[in-house]
């Protein structure tokens, strides 16, 4: 997608706001209080589809990333395993300054791996609400879009 995580976390926000919005809209209200009953179910219907494909999109940018962060955390850990057995051969032949060297990156090792389940934590959760508010859209789209002309005629009647 070439953004930045800030512009990411915007769309994703901007993405939820929207959706939220469109789950939340009463369509039947809103086409009996239009002069265009027709244009109007035609631009909830296309704005809704617009909806849905930026979830997948973003669904997909986040499995991406959950999958590198779960790569990340792996990498991290066996690299902390390795520094805590240099750490403990250090200990072992009362080296000192390996012992430091060994303990500050093992900290390190530590500090990437839980960053990396933090971020992955995060991109999963706001996985499921997108989730959430994809399959009420979608049903909610589905059932419009299927039923259009029956609902413009019961509106003209």
């Amino acid at each position: 997608m070439g953004q930045s995580e800030d512009e990411i976390m915007n769309s994703y926000s901007t993405l939820l706001q929207n959706m939220k919005h469109y789950t939340d809209m009463d369509v039947l209200q809103y086409l009996k209080r239009t002069i265009y009953p027709q244009s109007a179910l035609d631009s909830f219907l296309d704005k809704s589809e617009t909806l849905l494909s930026a979830a997948n999109v973003l669904v997909i940018h986040f499995d991406n990333n959950k999958n590198e962060l779960v790569q990340q955390k792996n990498k991290c850990d066996d690299a902390k395993q390795t520094s805590d057995k240099g750490f403990s051969l250090a200990l072992k032949d009362f080296d000192s300054i390996n012992m430091e060297k060994y303990l500050k990156i093992s900290l390190e090792n530590e500090k990437c791996s839980v960053e990396a389940r933090i971020n992955y934590n995060a991109y999963d959760r706001m996985q499921s609400q997108i989730a959430y508010y994809f399959n009420i859209l979608r049903n909610k789209y589905d059932y419009f879009y299927t039923y259009k002309y029956d609902i413009l005629d019961s509106l003209s009647n």
